[in-house]
């Protein structure tokens, strides 16, 4: 027999009638976080709750590809940035094409440190991992703000003459093409730990 699974709401406990993709009609939570700025405004207990109600789900259901992007998140979140990193290459080594998967690795590989302090091998995973999230998604605005802001803090600021690809002005143009959230981008550059004239030279192009 089959096992019934309901799931619950981490935020107040009550059922998702509708699963995980719903928003709960008692307290108004998602039950899978909209992005990392969604995570931020969370209390700690919140996040906790959420912890343990995606780790359940995921000992019943290891392929739960939403679930799993959220837990990495939370992971991310919280600088848990080794436990981010294993949950996401797991889905990457299944063939996953999710391209969050690869942006939130990018994100995770980083490790909260300035891209400047990385050996040029790990620069090039990096743009590896959002090159393929491109690919994958057919283009995102967030995903171009992430490689912006590496070729600002690395390839710019040891005033490389020449790097691959786009430079991060271009990049940041090539984003304005997007619907952007203001609040994620922001999110975004603290977790990339860019300095702040970096961070106002981003708002400065940026049409947010």
């Amino acid at each position: 027999m089959s096992k019934i699974v309901v799931h619950t709401c981490p935020n107040c406990g009550a059922n998702l009638s509708g699963g995980i993709e719903t928003v709960c009609e008692f307290c108004g939570s998602a039950y899978i976080p909209k992005n990392l700025a969604a995570l931020a405004k969370m209390d700690r207990t919140t996040k906790h709750k959420y912890i343990t109600s995606y780790k359940e789900i995921l000992e019943d259901n290891s392929g739960n590809v939403p679930v799993s992007i959220s837990l990495a998140m939370c992971h991310i979140d919280a600088g848990n940035h080794g436990f981010a990193l294993g949950i996401l290459e797991k889905l990457a080594s299944n063939d996953c094409t999710d391209p969050n998967v690869f942006y939130y690795m990018t994100l995770a590989m980083l490790e909260g440190k300035k891209p400047r302090v990385l050996h040029m091998n790990k620069i090039r995973r990096l743009e590896s991992f959002l090159n393929s999230a491109q690919l994958l998604s057919g283009g995102e605005g967030l995903y171009y703000i992430l490689q912006a802001a590496i070729k600002r803090d690395y390839y710019e600021y040891y005033l490389f003459n020449r790097y691959p690809g786009d430079n991060s002005k271009t990049l940041l143009e090539k984003a304005n093409n997007y619907a952007l959230d203001v609040s994620e981008i922001h999110e975004l550059l603290k977790l990339v730990n860019l300095d702040l004239d970096d961070r106002q030279y981003f708002d400065s192009i940026l049409a947010v």
